[in-house]
């Protein structure tokens, strides 16, 4: 990969994420919007094509109520997701427990808003 970030972190992760609505409702009904929720996404760049599009390759990492994110806005709502993911990117990492082994993982991402 030509990103910088690659270039320091050549087995780090390639995360897309990305946002997509949906109603929790009969959308026929006289309720539609009121539980309109949204929710955001993962997929790991790096699995085989073979497996991204596979259902058990994406990820939720967070759900809200469409309402909310019109009240707080989304730099509230997905602000502890960008603390984590900032810090994923940078030199300290994600610390990983995987069989009572610790590793370090490092990654990048870009979002996608559907």
């Amino acid at each position: 990969m030509q990103h910088p970030f690659f270039q320091k972190y050549p087995d780090g992760l390639a995360l897309n994420l990305y946002v997509d609505a949906f109603e929790t409702n009969i959308v026929f009904g006289s309720h539609t919007g009121v539980h309109k929720l949204e929710g955001l996404y993962m997929v790991v760049q790096n699995f085989h094509p073979l497996y991204q599009s596979q259902l058990s390759s994406i990820f939720l990492i967070a759900l809200w109520y469409v309402q909310d994110a019109k009240t707080y806005g989304y730099s509230k709502i997905l602000q502890p997701v960008v603390t984590s993911l900032l810090k994923l990117e940078s030199d300290e990492g994600a610390q990983c427990l995987h069989r009572k082994k610790r590793n370090c993982s490092e990654g990048s991402f870009c979002i996608h808003v559907c």
